[in-house]
């Protein structure tokens, strides 16, 4: 992956050290362009740190390792969030993000979507898949798994015991899935969504909706906005019925780092969701909007405000629903 800007693909979450490997992910640069780092995850000898396998979601042959002829592919989807591990099962349990740039996707690749927003299950020595379970298709608004997946083992009526994991999304859904084979515990259906996607796009007719879920319950109205003065809330409902709304929460989701502790005895999951309305604006290229950086351009190091998208027809610009008045 021969990258000249720095700072475009960096750790963000300790490796998983196992008796025999250290396996390591990455954060790529959100929405900057689709000539990025890939987030290939790699498994190094814990003694002697020879590269062992390779994991790059958007190689048709994931587990391809780099030569005098490969290379990782660019914009391959990242994990960024810390992995779980069973020993048991000498299985690696890596939540994958989205292929950037994250709000426009017309340009994604079959393989570019195939690992990405959802959970992805490998063998620990050897990289290969064993499993995956796609939380979000064709993502376009940044919602993978945000948390480290938490290994619980429930306890059914019956008597059975179901090595399971919980995955929390940032769309609210807690995935529940047979950690053996990401088959999901509890059911999660695909529900049909809104459709409308911006020109050269398409959305993906359905989600899968867990039933273990902190999604809203309702969808904001008007009558929902608050300001410190009249006219503060009568700004924000005019913003509010200005805009394309479809649902909530925004980019950083019902989830976010945190993720969820268990208590195995009791079988309850504590969970700290948060609900912050965000607004995606996509903004079409022009003279101010120019579709490829400039040579010397670095990353922009954050989430929010105007993003370029270069290499799409869109930037975009993501901030908060918040009052204009601070």
């Amino acid at each position: 992956m021969p990258m000249k800007q720095l700072g475009f693909y960096e750790p963000t979450s300790p490796p998983v050290v196992t008796s025999k490997v250290v396996i390591i992910s990455g954060a790529v640069t959100d929405n900057y362009s689709t000539h990025e780092p890939s987030g290939v995850t790699r498994g190094f000898d814990l003694r002697t740190g020879q590269l062992v396998w390779a994991f790059d979601a958007g190689n048709p042959n994931p587990n391809e390792l780099p030569s005098d002829t490969h290379q990782y592919v660019a914009n391959s989807p990242n994990s960024w969030i810390t992995s779980s591990y069973d020993a048991k099962l000498n299985l690696i349990y890596i939540p994958t993000g989205v292929a950037t740039p994250d709000i426009w996707g017309g340009h994604r690749t079959p393989d570019q979507e195939r690992y990405a927003s959802g959970l992805l299950a490998l063998n620990a020595d050897t990289g290969e898949k064993a499993w995956f379970y796609q939380t979000v298709h064709h993502d376009l608004w940044d919602m993978d798994i945000p948390s480290q997946p938490s290994l619980v083992d429930i306890h059914q009526a019956d008597g059975t015991v179901v090595p399971a994991i919980y995955a929390p999304a940032k769309t609210g859904n807690i995935f529940v899935l047979d950690r053996r084979t990401g088959v999901p515990v509890v059911p999660a259906p695909e529900t049909k969504v809104p459709q409308g996607a911006a020109p050269g796009d398409h959305l993906s007719p359905t989600q899968p909706y867990s039933e273990l879920t902190f999604r809203p319950k309702n969808n904001l109205t008007d009558a929902d906005m608050w300001g410190a003065t009249m006219v503060d809330q009568l700004v924000c409902r005019i913003m509010f019925k200005s805009l394309r709304y479809a649902r909530f929460p925004g980019n950083l989701g019902m989830f976010e780092w945190g993720g969820l502790a268990v208590d195995p005895v009791r079988q309850i999951a504590f969970a700290n969701p948060i609900a912050i309305p965000f607004v995606s604006r996509l903004i079409p290229r022009g003279p101010n909007n120019p579709a490829k950086p400039a040579e010397s351009g670095a990353a922009s190091g954050s989430e929010l405000g105007i993003q370029p998208q270069y290499g799409t027809p869109f930037g975009v610009e993501l901030n908060p629903f918040l009052s204009p008045f601070g």
